[in-house]
């Protein structure tokens, strides 16, 4: 059985309750001081729906029954431009009516920052970071790809497979029984990636570690299809890649 994180708590509630009464403060504002009233509608709004949509999510995962997941051989679990684009989206508007009104100025330091993140995420989609990461699922093991290299996990090498959420985000992780049986490319990379499984494990408790909207796939599923691969062997045989179809001539 996966480890699992919880459905949405007391304290998923109280917060997305506090969200929803301060918007219904800015929108009373917002038909006396229209300006006044755009910089804390945006920047509660935007909280508001990330917390609704937490809950929603953490509710969904309750209801998820599935014991086994299949997914395409061969094929790149690519990072989502689109999800970034709305992080973008969602950081940078509240940031922009920051300077919109008279506020003090480490208000303004708050906004500026919000902007740099908006930027940098931003940067990111346009040169190909976010579209370089993926995950490919491949019958001797999981080859996972950053932007500089990429490295491959024999699946034997694959335990403790589990879900839990790291800072409202849902997220999987695994541990690596022998570090030294993965093969990293280019191989100047081992260091870091090596680095990165240590930082992992004292953060997370996993050596490797997802955060599902990354790649636009639900963490549930995106656990169940590592559990499953990892400790049924029989199971692997379907990740070989299937030939693409001819194209239809005219």
């Amino acid at each position: 059985m996966i480890p699992k994180s919880p459905g949405p708590g007391i304290r998923d509630w109280l917060l997305f309750a506090i969200g929803v009464t301060f918007v219904a403060g800015s929108l009373i504002l917002l038909r006396d001081k229209p300006r006044d009233a755009l910089m804390p509608l945006t920047f509660f709004g935007v909280c508001t729906i990330t917390l609704g949509f937490n809950i929603y999510r953490k509710l969904g995962r309750r209801r998820f029954t599935a014991t086994r997941v299949s997914v395409a051989g061969g094929v790149k679990l690519r990072g989502s431009n689109a999800r970034m684009l709305l992080l973008a989206a969602g950081i940078g508007i509240p940031g922009i009516t920051i300077f919109l009104v008279e506020s003090p100025i480490y208000i303004y330091v708050c906004g500026g920052i919000m902007l740099a993140a908006s930027a940098w995420l931003l940067f990111a989609v346009a040169s190909g970071r976010i579209a370089s990461r993926f995950i490919r699922f491949d019958p001797p093991g999981l080859t996972i790809g950053e932007w500089s290299y990429e490295y491959f996990i024999p699946w034997d090498e694959i335990v403790d497979v589990a879900e839990f959420e790291v800072v409202d985000n849902a997220s999987v992780g695994f541990d690596v029984l022998n570090p030294d049986a993965i093969l990293v490319k280019p191989e100047s990379f081992r260091a870091a990636v090596l680095k990165g499984f240590a930082n992992n494990k004292g953060l997370s408790d996993r050596c490797v570690v997802f955060m599902a909207r990354h790649f636009a796939v639900p963490a549930e599923a995106l656990a169940a299809a590592l559990a499953n691969y990892s400790s049924d062997r029989d199971a692997r045989a379907e990740l070989v890649a299937r030939p693409a179809l001819p194209e239809k001539t005219r």
